[in-house]
């Protein structure tokens, strides 16, 4: 469902890799990489269902979740299993979408840039994927809006950083490969050199934007 959406981006075509189901345990720095991963070599998108029963059980306990999603009493298990796997399934994609779909530019199409370990700083690669997913889920509101809120209070800080990058542009799939470009563009060392980048091209960001939102 989610999932889905990252395929009607503007200018760009992802195509959605291979699922697994992981049966073991998974382990990870933030809460959406302990539920899922994605292997870049592989291109495989991995699901965690261990890990997401525990977080279920977790999210089942806060009374104020269940009461402001309104689940019936007896399928509150169910429910959030669903709500969650897709909020992973679609952190997952978001990594592979910006590591591997192609967009448009007015020189061409650009694919990934291979010989640039733009990839490797989880400083930006993180909040960068958590915004791309935060904006699908943007798209689609409650239960997914809620339920993201809560298990991403669970992220470390850096992950967080999506909101900065919000501060520049608003939650929008037509922000996403303006954003994608610049991802691409060199090897980032820190966050900081990351958002001093997009804040000098936010005005080109913002157009690109506003010209997209027409279409989507």
């Amino acid at each position: 469902m989610l999932v889905s959406k990252l395929c009607e981006i503007p200018v760009s075509k992802y195509v959605p890799k291979l699922e697994k189901i992981c049966l073991e345990p998974c382990r990870g720095e933030g809460i959406w990489d302990v539920l899922g991963y994605y292997n870049r070599e592989l291109e495989i998108v991995f699901i965690c269902e261990v890990e997401i029963q525990e977080e279920v059980k977790k999210l089942s306990t806060i009374r104020e979740l269940i009461e402001k999603l309104k689940v019936p009493e007896g399928h509150v298990s169910n429910y959030l299993t669903l709500i969650v796997r897709e909020l992973v399934r679609l952190h997952e994609h978001a990594h592979a979408y910006l590591h591997t779909a192609i967009i448009e530019t007015s020189e061409g199409c650009v694919g990934r840039t291979v010989e640039l370990d733009w990839w490797k700083c989880r400083e930006v690669n993180e909040p960068l994927a958590e915004f791309v997913a935060r904006s699908i889920v943007e798209k689609f509101g409650d239960p997914f809006v809620t339920v993201f809120e809560e298990v991403d209070k669970s992220s470390p800080l850096y992950y967080r950083r999506w909101k900065d990058i919000e501060r520049i542009c608003k939650l929008s799939p037509s922000a996403i490969p303006p954003l994608t470009r610049i991802f691409r563009s060199k090897a980032w060392s820190n966050w900081n050199e990351f958002y001093q980048e997009l804040k000098r091209k936010k005005d080109s960001i913002i157009a690109e934007v506003a010209c997209y939102s027409l279409i989507y």
